[in-house]
Protein backbone atom coordinates (compact mmCIF):
# COMPACT_ATOMS: atom_id res chain seq x y z
CA UNK A 1 0.00 0.00 0.00
CA UNK A 2 1.11 3.28 -0.98
CA UNK A 3 0.20 6.35 1.21
CA UNK A 4 1.53 9.85 0.85
CA UNK A 5 0.88 10.86 4.40
CA UNK A 6 -1.17 13.65 4.09
CA UNK A 7 -4.05 14.84 5.29
CA UNK A 8 -5.99 18.20 4.07
CA UNK A 9 -5.76 18.96 0.89
CA UNK A 10 -2.43 19.34 -1.43
CA UNK A 11 -0.88 22.46 0.08
CA UNK A 12 -0.95 25.25 -2.15
CA UNK A 13 2.78 25.60 -1.50
CA UNK A 14 3.49 22.75 -3.82
CA UNK A 15 3.89 25.09 -6.72
CA UNK A 16 6.83 27.00 -5.11
CA UNK A 17 8.71 23.78 -5.87
CA UNK A 18 9.74 24.89 -9.64
CA UNK A 19 12.26 22.37 -10.22
CA UNK A 20 10.73 19.62 -8.87
CA UNK A 21 10.46 16.79 -12.37
CA UNK A 22 8.69 14.03 -10.37
CA UNK A 23 5.34 14.26 -8.24
CA UNK A 24 3.64 11.55 -7.12
CA UNK A 25 0.89 12.36 -4.30
CA UNK A 26 -1.68 9.15 -3.57
CA UNK A 27 -4.16 8.29 -1.01
CA UNK A 28 -5.88 11.61 0.39
CA UNK A 29 -9.18 11.35 1.93
CA UNK A 30 -10.51 14.67 1.70
CA UNK A 31 -13.19 15.30 -0.53
CA UNK A 32 -13.26 17.37 -4.06
CA UNK A 33 -10.25 18.94 -3.70
CA UNK A 34 -9.29 21.04 -6.96
CA UNK A 35 -6.43 20.25 -8.81
CA UNK A 36 -3.22 22.04 -7.77
CA UNK A 37 -1.66 24.78 -8.93
CA UNK A 38 1.70 23.66 -10.58
CA UNK A 39 1.81 25.75 -13.50
CA UNK A 40 5.26 26.75 -12.19
CA UNK A 41 6.37 23.48 -12.11
CA UNK A 42 7.60 23.44 -15.98
CA UNK A 43 10.23 20.10 -15.79
CA UNK A 44 7.66 18.27 -14.43
CA UNK A 45 8.12 14.84 -16.21
CA UNK A 46 6.26 12.39 -14.12
CA UNK A 47 2.90 13.61 -11.86
CA UNK A 48 0.56 10.92 -10.46
CA UNK A 49 -2.34 12.12 -8.56
CA UNK A 50 -4.26 8.70 -7.48
CA UNK A 51 -7.41 8.76 -4.91
CA UNK A 52 -6.73 12.30 -4.24
CA UNK A 53 -10.59 12.70 -4.47
CA UNK A 54 -10.33 15.79 -7.25
CA UNK A 55 -12.91 17.76 -8.90
CA UNK A 56 -13.02 19.76 -11.80
CA UNK A 57 -11.03 20.06 -14.80
CA UNK A 58 -7.10 19.33 -15.57
CA UNK A 59 -6.09 22.58 -16.01
CA UNK A 60 -5.09 23.81 -19.60
CA UNK A 61 -1.62 24.74 -18.65
CA UNK A 62 -0.81 20.56 -17.80
CA UNK A 63 -1.12 19.72 -21.76
CA UNK A 64 1.32 21.95 -22.46
CA UNK A 65 4.27 20.99 -20.54
CA UNK A 66 6.42 19.75 -22.57
CA UNK A 67 8.48 17.51 -20.38
CA UNK A 68 5.59 15.70 -19.09
CA UNK A 69 5.45 11.95 -19.85
CA UNK A 70 3.71 10.14 -17.37
CA UNK A 71 0.08 11.83 -16.34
Amino acid sequence: MVASGLEGPIPSSISALETLTDLRITDISITNQSFPDLSNITGLSRLLLRDCNLSGEIPSYIWEMSKLRVL
